[in-house]
Formats: structure tokens, C-alpha cells, sequence
């Protein structure tokens, strides 16, 4: 997925890279491509957390919404994949 983001521009330079729920949008594309290709949940969000540690309130907010965007651009729910847990707020337990 990266190479797709992160194209050479004919001056040497890279393309631009936006962002996707407040993170480069690579990172949430390869969730969603993750989540397209039905890896197992905790793989799933293994992946999520590769930017980000769950260990406080917001670094859990910032994964959960990176899953998310994912599950939207995979069409998946993220409740029923098993990425988030039953609520839709949080991530499934337990994890640490």
C-alpha cells in the first residue's frame, strides 16, 4: 500500500500525503486493505497500534478511530470483525 501513498513526482519528490482520521493516510489504507483481505482481528488491530500505543485514553481514541475509517473504506463492521468492542468505542478486551 505504501508505494500507492507514497509516489516519486517527476522533480524527485514525493506526492503529497493526506490525512485520514489525523493520521497519514497509508496507515489507514493498509488497515483497510487488512481488513479486505479478512485478517484476524488481532492481527488487525496489532496493525492499528503500529502508530500509535493503546496505553492512555487518547492513544486508545486515536486507534479506535483508525479502525474505524478502516472498517468504513473496507466496508466491514467493526463491531462484528472484532476490532472494536461491543460498544463501537473501544477496543475489544483484553488487550494491553
Amino acid at each position: 500500500m505504501k508505494p500507492f501513498v507514497f509516489q516519486w513526482q517527476p522533480d524527485g519528490s514525493s506526492l503529497k500525503e493526506y490525512t485520514i482520521a489525523g493520521q497519514g493516510a497509508h496507515h489507514v489504507i493498509s488497515i483497510a486493505e487488512s481488513m479486505y483481505r479478512s485478517l484476524l482481528p488481532d492481527v488487525v488491530v496489532a496493525q492499528a497500534c503500529a502508530h500509535g500505543a493503546p496505553n492512555d485514553a487518547k492513544g486508545e481514541a486515536d486507534v479506535v478511530a483508525w479502525l474505524k475509517a478502516a472498517s468504513l473504506m473496507a466496508q466491514k463492521a467493526p463491531v462484528a470483525y472484532g476490532v472494536l468492542n461491543k460498544m463501537g468505542n473501544g477496543l475489544p478486551s483484553p488487550h494491553s
